[in-house]
């Protein structure tokens, strides 16, 4: 019998990149599993544009899959976060269901709010967080539930996960953290079916309801950037275990809320989170070095690259320091 899957997929201003993965969701071959789509109180037209999608009047076009027009329209049911706190048990037999937040509550919170609602309302058994900029091969979900009935003390599992513009190129396959030095690198892929990582990769993160029972939601200090690896590591003290599911694939635009390096969004949060990431879970020892080669390495250079590309430096420059200082004076 296969397990009931939900697969929660935060949308903020991003509908063109939702619908895509929603058609792809649409086709894969797993059985039992349902997508609980949490609109952050999006500014644009998203939600009318999804819906669109859903009664079968946008096609999507994608290099991945051919649009699928025979199963359209695709039924769903709609609620607003504050009706969930008065919400009775029934039976929720659609595949989609769509929750609008009030507030943006970035990437925790956000998905924190399905994940609530896929154990406590939906009984799943597994919960899969799934960036809105992905595309997932067919038999994605079929391989990551075999991989973690074979491997039970494996809490979170992720798929091997491709770039969306180059499809044979991996983004994330597995990671080590050098807790000295502030980096996460690449591991090199030495096994067939599962790959052991320090951490899993947010995008597409596979979590068993027991983890949840056990060790609570995703941590909220961050805002976006950061959540799965403090979540990967708060499971493996645990005593829980994180991998990738070297057969399950999907594919990765990467940054499209948030931008890349040259983003001032992007350059707060990262800067800001790594250092209250290290504060939680490194040792005086470490901590120390990695602020040395945080203020020596990866400042100066995220910050020469970052600062080259933006066409905004004034606000570059005040969001760098911002993330800076609430790094350093962030109380744990």
């Amino acid at each position: 019998m296969n397990p009931r899957v939900s697969i929660i997929i935060i949308n903020w201003n991003g509908w063109r990149d939702t619908i895509e993965c929603l058609e792809s969701l649409y086709q894969i071959d797993y059985p039992d599993y349902t997508i609980i789509l949490v609109d952050n109180n999006s500014t644009n037209d998203s939600l009318y544009k999804i819906k669109e999608y859903l009664n079968g009047n946008i096609k999507v076009k994608s290099d991945f899959f051919d649009y699928n027009p025979h199963n359209k329209p695709l039924k769903f049911k709609e609620y607003r976060l504050k009706d969930l706190k008065s919400l009775k048990m029934e039976k929720n037999s659609e595949k989609l269901t769509i929750i609008k937040n009030d507030q943006n509550s970035g990437f925790a919170k956000g998905n924190n709010i399905g994940i609530k609602y896929a154990i406590n309302f939906l009984k799943s058994e597994y919960v899969l967080l799934l960036n809105n900029d992905t595309v997932v091969d067919k038999n994605f979900l079929n391989e990551l539930i075999l991989t973690a009935k074979k491997h039970e003390k494996f809490g979170l599992l992720s798929p091997l996960i491709y770039e969306y513009d180059k499809p044979n190129g991996i983004q994330y396959q597995g990671e080590k953290i050098n807790w000295n030095t502030g980096r996460i690198v690449k591991k090199k892929i030495k096994n067939q079916y599962l790959e052991p990582s320090d951490v899993v990769c947010g995008a597409s993160m596979l979590i068993k309801k027991e983890v949840v029972n056990k060790v609570g939601l995703l941590p909220t200090d961050y805002f976006m950037l950061w959540e799965d690896n403090d979540y990967s590591i708060k499971i493996t003290k645990a005593g829980f275990n994180c991998g990738y599911a070297i057969k399950s694939k999907i594919w990765h635009k990467g940054s499209v809320s948030i931008g890349r390096v040259s983003s001032p969004l992007r350059i707060k949060y990262s800067i800001r989170n790594r250092i209250i990431f290290w504060k939680k879970y490194s040792n005086k020892k470490q901590y120390l070095t990695f602020l040395f080669f945080l203020v020596l390495i990866h400042i100066p250079l995220n910050f020469c690259i970052g600062f080259l590309r933006t066409n905004k430096k004034k606000e570059f420059v005040s969001f760098f320091l911002d993330g800076y200082r609430e790094g350093l004076s962030y109380k744990i």
